[in-house]
């Protein structure tokens, strides 16, 4: 329990989380301000664009993220985000090798696939590190990598992909996050798991948390704002770019 650790030592590895979030993100938003380079290079059309952007990443992202967080209760939560880390990192530096549009869409697939086990076990591994009365202290740092990551990943993806080509922004930022994720297995110490207190299974504790009306609203209204704002930030940058003559930097 968070009792092993000095605060020092919490504090670094929250830093550490927080540094593999926003490389999270960074790769999950570098394709929005490619959009238009790649589509262009590609042929593709905008229908297929959304596929790449979204659909080939969301599906298997959404769908693994529970096994990979069942996987990090029963093992390592360290060794599953290392190993995540890995292959979303090196799957988006390879990204730009891709040579046509059916490669990059089985990359961005392996790029999903390794996000699926970022989210999960950092946030079993904050839980664990972190007493109850600074967890939420610890969550609101850790979640700045979102928009950290986002902040990075749309500017300096344009400012690369300007000076040396889209290709070179996923080299650039995929192979970073490699020894990020080399770095959570060598430093990140796994603590000890918490005994289980109760003996529901997690459908039990899902029908009692839907028959909470709040929680069911949330949810809804979750789902929805996303599905809005992931679809209008996707396609804002090229929207700027096509109407208003934006540059990718512009944009």
């Amino acid at each position: 329990m968070s009792e092993e650790f000095t605060q020092r030592y919490r504090n670094f590895v929250l830093g550490v989380l927080v540094v593999a979030y926003v490389f999270n993100f960074i790769d999950r938003q570098l394709m929005t301000i490619l959009l238009e380079p790649i589509k262009a290079e590609f042929g593709a059309s905008d229908t297929a664009m959304g596929f790449l952007t979204g659909f080939a990443f969301a599906l298997f992202y959404a769908f693994l993220g529970l096994p990979v967080a069942r996987l990090a209760d029963a093992w390592s939560r360290r060794n599953v985000l290392a190993v995540s880390m890995v292959i979303w990192s090196a799957m988006t530096a390879l990204c730009g090798a891709a040579m046509g549009f059916w490669q990059m869409a089985l990359l961005r697939v392996g790029v999903g696939v390794g996000e699926a086990g970022g989210t999960p076990p950092s946030h079993a591994l904050i839980s664990a590190y972190f007493p109850l009365e600074q967890r939420s202290t610890a969550m609101g740092i850790y979640g700045s990598g979102t928009q950290l990551g986002v902040l990075i990943g749309m500017f300096g993806g344009a400012v690369i992909a300007e000076q040396m080509g889209w290709r070179w922004a996923f080299v650039i930022f995929g192979l970073p996050g490699v020894l990020v994720g080399m770095l959570v297995l060598m430093v990140v110490k796994e603590p000890a798991k918490a005994a289980i207190t109760t003996s529901n299974t997690m459908m039990q504790d899902l029908r009692h948390l839907w028959r909470i009306p709040a929680f069911a609203i949330i949810t809804f209204a979750t789902g929805f704002t996303a599905l809005a704002g992931f679809g209008m930030g996707t396609w804002f940058p090229s929207f700027l770019i096509r109407i208003h003559g934006l540059s990718l930097i512009e944009a």
